[in-house]
């Protein structure tokens, strides 16, 4: 792949697809090729990108946000924001991890979730999960970015800020396993046996 002599090549391609905002893609392409009359088509751009393995992305992001160091701490600690939000993709039924349907008539759609941790004191998401709408597990993907944090960043003491999607025992459990800090908003009706280890789990 990459070897033939194309109007796209490589570099554009990751950089053409990373840079890409919400327009239709034939529009994106124009502005990244600044609407030159030599422009690639839309077409082209996708059978270039899919000679690349996704998960190609997920390692160019992890290489760029590793790169940054941030020697700021908060009296000691790394604060880590950690929330999810929902992205809608185009419409395929024969999706089924991503495709819902939303009514009698069988309409639906397809969305996945996103599950980003973003470093307050450097201003750099240092990681993202990425769930299909139908398997959506918050409590596992905060574990991941648990593991992810304690292997990139050994030596570091985070402090996990989260709202109450990711509050359960088992990711307070990973967090202490893991020498990590948490903040975790908890509902009022959660259990009182939840609220006494919450009562009880304070930062030294």
């Amino acid at each position: 792949a990459f070897t033939r002599n194309r109007k796209i090549s490589f570099k554009d391609t990751i950089l053409s697809t990373i840079s890409m905002q919400k327009s239709a893609e034939k529009t994106e392409v124009l502005k990244f090729f600044d609407f030159s009359s030599k422009a690639p088509t839309a077409s082209a751009l996708i059978q270039q990108r899919n000679k690349i393995p996704s998960d190609s992305f997920a390692s160019l992001f992890y290489d760029f946000s590793n790169s940054f160091t941030c020697d700021k701490t908060l009296k000691g600690y790394d604060p880590i924001a950690v929330d999810g939000s929902d992205i809608y993709i185009p419409r395929n039924p024969k999706d089924l991890d991503t495709y819902r349907i939303t009514d009698q008539y069988g309409k639906g759609f397809n969305m996945i979730h996103l599950n980003a941790a973003y470093q307050l004191l450097s201003h750099i998401y240092t990681d993202v999960i990425l769930q299909p709408v139908n398997h959506i597990n918050e409590y596992l993907a905060m574990t991941d970015i648990i593991d992810h944090y304690a292997s990139n960043y050994p030596s570091r003491k985070p402090l996990f800020i989260a709202d109450r999607g990711y509050c359960s025992f088992n990711v307070f459990a990973h967090a202490i396993e893991n020498n990590a800090f948490f903040l975790i908003r908890a509902r009022d009706s959660e259990s009182p046996a939840s609220r006494s280890l919450l009562s009880t789990l304070t930062l030294p």
